[in-house]
């Protein structure tokens, strides 16, 4: 009889299986699948050249030279050796390394009488070299950055220093050594 038993029951769960009652999808699955596509996103993630996305970056100290093109020469006393030099997001970019360089501003110039392009001093104007040193971050890929902002040659820079404020262009940066890594 107990053979009959487990028969007759195995018969009922076989024909409630028959009878096409499935699991239904629900918020676990959803919660799972989610789960399972985030692990994959952040791991394609991490490998992508470029990103720097749990990669270790390296310090480096660096000096790089900002020129300051068609300036008044009296703006250069307005700089000093030892200044924070800020961006305008507010960004360190470093201390002034050595006292400002005048150099001529040249203008460019079309000549009607000779039809051709001329460049000439400008009589009341000049270039500024300023030359500032930095502890930037290092990436292989990414050059040299401050807190976010991109130090690079050619590079536009909104500098603040406590007595000038002026847009200058990256002409020259010089690596000195490098600084303590951390992570990004």
């Amino acid at each position: 009889m107990t053979n009959e038993k487990t028969k007759s029951r195995k018969d009922r769960q076989g024909s409630t299986r028959s009878s096409g009652r499935r699991r239904g999808f629900n918020a676990l699955d959803v919660f799972l699948i989610l789960l399972i596509l985030c692990c994959v996103g952040l791991a394609v993630l991490a490998y992508l050249p470029g990103s720097g996305f749990l990669r270790k970056s390296d310090r480096a100290q660096i000096t790089y030279v900002i020129e300051f093109e068609g300036v008044r020469p009296d703006f250069a006393s307005y700089i000093r050796e030892g200044d924070r030099v800020t961006s305008s997001e507010g960004c360190d970019l470093g201390t002034v390394a050595a006292g400002v360089e005048v150099g001529v501003c040249n203008v460019v110039r079309y000549d009607p009488a000779t039809a051709d392009v001329v460049s000439s001093a400008h009589p009341s104007l000049s270039n500024l070299l300023v030359t500032v040193s930095l502890t930037a971050d290092s990436d292989p890929l990414n050059g040299y950055s401050s807190e976010g902002l991109r130090i690079a040659v050619g590079a536009e820079l909104d500098c603040m220093f406590p007595g000038f404020t002026g847009r200058g262009t990256c002409i020259s940066i010089t690596e000195n050594g490098t600084g303590t890594g951390g992570e990004r």
